[in-house]
């Protein structure tokens, strides 16, 4: 499932703040936001490494693009609750 490989990338990326909730306020949103981007995405070909076998090359593009997408889904709903990213 996608969302147990993306928490990776966000962690990266900085924390979301909005000044005008609390700080615990964040991280249910962002469960609520990570959950509507992957209902939006739907089912998603290759999204975990592959199982013992070396994924081909097209299995590793598909895979980087769903995160990108997903990642991109995330951001747009935190943003639309008011969040920016913390640096």
């Amino acid at each position: 499932m996608m969302l147990s490989v993306l928490p990776i990338l966000s962690a990266c990326a900085g924390s979301w703040h909005n000044p005008d909730l609390p700080p615990a306020q964040a991280s249910a949103d962002e469960r609520d936001c990570r959950r509507e981007s992957e209902a939006d995405m739907g089912p998603q070909p290759y999204t975990s490494p592959g199982t013992g076998t070396q994924d081909s090359p097209m299995q590793m593009v598909d895979r980087s693009e769903a995160r990108h997408e997903f990642a991109g889904l995330v951001s747009d709903c935190m943003e639309r609750k008011g969040y920016r990213r913390d640096k």
